[in-house]
């Protein structure tokens, strides 16, 4: 929480909504869900969460990952913030658009 508290707006906002993302993720996926309210790449702060010990990467996979109890931070922050409607249906979307394009695929 102290980390959390540490974080510059669009850092907080963005480690918000990554609590909505149940596994490890593609920098892809977070585009999706995350909206960034300042201008800015959803990359620099992933590296930035990464830096702060909030986020891991996985550098074989390329793939970003969330402790649980961390990813429980993400989320209590990010209903109090009244932002985890809005959250979860563009991370649902995200992975219905994702499920589609690999049955396209096969």
């Amino acid at each position: 929480a102290l980390s959390y508290a540490q974080l510059d707006p669009a850092a907080q906002m963005v480690f918000r909504q990554l609590g909505v993302i149940v596994a490890d993720f593609a920098t892809s996926l977070a585009q999706l869900v995350v909206v960034l309210d300042t201008e800015g790449q959803i990359t620099d702060v992933l590296h930035r969460l990464l830096r702060r010990n909030l986020i891991m990467y996985d550098v074989v996979r390329e793939r970003w990952r969330l402790h649980d109890l961390v990813r429980d931070l993400a989320r209590q922050h990010l209903e109090a913030a009244g932002e985890a409607e809005a959250a979860q249906w563009r991370y649902t979307r995200a992975v219905v658009q994702m499920a589609q394009e690999i049955q396209d695929q096969y």
